[in-house]
């Protein structure tokens, strides 16, 4: 049955003491073994601010198809100090935030285990830190990862083809090629077809590097799923059908490849995934989210300073960003990143909380969200908020 199926968060702590094999496991699975995995994390030693905007996004559903990317910024220095890379053949692989040429922390998908994932260890992370993984599960779930690259100077559509329907994608890319580089991009996106209609959202933040003063970007989308915040380049999900999944460049590539992983899911016909537009809550107390229409057993937040959509943001608002999850038994983490715009000396800091939701301004100095784990009903969920935004963001 579909109702198999399910989706648990499971913390993530890499140190410089790992060796052999890892296992990210987590007890509320039931004994399952999943399919597919997404991993985010900081180079938060501790749930709070450090002084390295220090990320990555990654997949894996098997040691063929696993793909991520980092991204980084410095603090401390008289220009801009940005870099960012992909890695393939890597569940996760993170570079030096002064270095993009070193490998900080090297981890490849080795099996899904019973409750969890194992990967091996290549490279030991040079410090602790932390982030989440979301593992899927249940015989009835199908999955597939692909990796599309656009090459340089070239738009139109790239297609992957699971030979399943699939009711959700979600989307990584560090607008790159193969090699680290300059310059900070990263995005997150999701596309569900709960219909007719393909509903996609994305997280597009990027940053220049050897500037006099940093100048972060930021675009909350509603019109595509992961690209540029100028939205020069945007990767729109076009097609989800009985086999293919087709995204097309809507805008125009750029000198360099252009790479997006896409993790495909199908939930066996009675499970669904959702997306909605969700605005900050607008005191402390009682957060009550509805409109879900059902109970759910996991939700994400895309968390920012945005005060509007489908905007490219240069201010202080392009300055701040996270990636949060919760599920049904009560696992949270948060995952944040914040580099102080308009700074003469780059000013860069990342974190980890364990909370749905929390993130700090771009000057680091205050706490935007601080939001307990909430609790699941047959609307959406309640949760308890000790600190909101003084304006509602997106």
């Amino acid at each position: 049955m579909a109702d198999d199926i399910v989706a648990k968060v499971a913390p993530v702590t890499l140190s410089s003491s790992d060796s052999g094999t890892i296992d990210i496991t987590t007890s509320d699975l039931g004994g399952k073994t999943p399919k597919a995995v997404i991993f985010i994390l900081t180079g938060s030693a501790a749930a709070s601010a450090q002084d390295t905007l220090h990320g990555f996004y990654g997949m894996a559903v098997s040691g063929t198809e696993e793909y991520g990317g980092c991204f980084s910024g410095r603090t401390g220095f008289a220009s801009t100090v940005n870099y960012r890379s992909w890695g393939e053949a890597s569940a996760i692989r993170m570079h030096e935030p002064d270095d993009r040429n070193a490998v900080w922390a090297k981890y490849d998908f080795n099996s899904f285990i019973t409750d969890g994932v194992r990967l091996t260890v290549t490279t030991a992370a040079d410090n602790t830190t932390h982030g989440f993984a979301i593992l899927f599960a249940g015989d009835d779930l199908s999955v597939h990862a692909d990796e599309l690259i656009w090459p340089s100077a070239s738009g139109g559509t790239r297609t992957t083809s699971p030979g399943f329907q699939t009711d959700m994608c979600l989307l990584i890319t560090m607008i790159d090629d193969e090699n680290p580089s300059y310059g900070r991009h990263n995005g997150f996106g999701v596309a569900v077809k709960p219909a007719s209609t393909i509903i996609q959202r994305g997280l597009c933040a990027a940053s220049a590097n050897g500037k006099g003063y940093s100048e972060p970007t930021l675009r909350v989308a509603t019109d595509m799923a992961v690209g540029t915040p100028s939205a020069a380049w945007q990767a729109e999900v076009t097609t989800m059908d009985a086999n293919d999944v087709v995204i097309t460049n809507d805008g125009t590539a750029g000198a360099t490849d252009y790479r997006i992983a896409v993790l495909c899911l199908n939930f066996g016909g009675t499970v669904r995934g959702r997306v909605f537009d969700v605005d900050s809550p607008g005191a402390t107390g009682t957060w009550d989210f509805n409109g879900v229409g059902t109970e759910p057993q996991i939700t994400g937040l895309a968390l920012s300073d945005a005060t509007t959509r489908d905007t490219q943001l240069t201010d202080h608002e392009a300055g701040a960003f996270g990636l949060s999850v919760a599920d049904s038994d009560g696992n949270v983490s948060s995952c944040w990143w914040a580099e102080e715009d308009n700074s003469n000396n780059s000013d860069c800091r990342s974190g980890e909380d364990n909370l749905f939701a929390s993130y700090w301004d771009d000057d680091h100095d205050t706490q935007q969200a601080d939001i307990d784990a909430p609790t699941f009903d047959s609307g959406g969920w309640t949760a308890n908020v000790d600190a909101y935004p003084s304006e509602s963001k997106e």
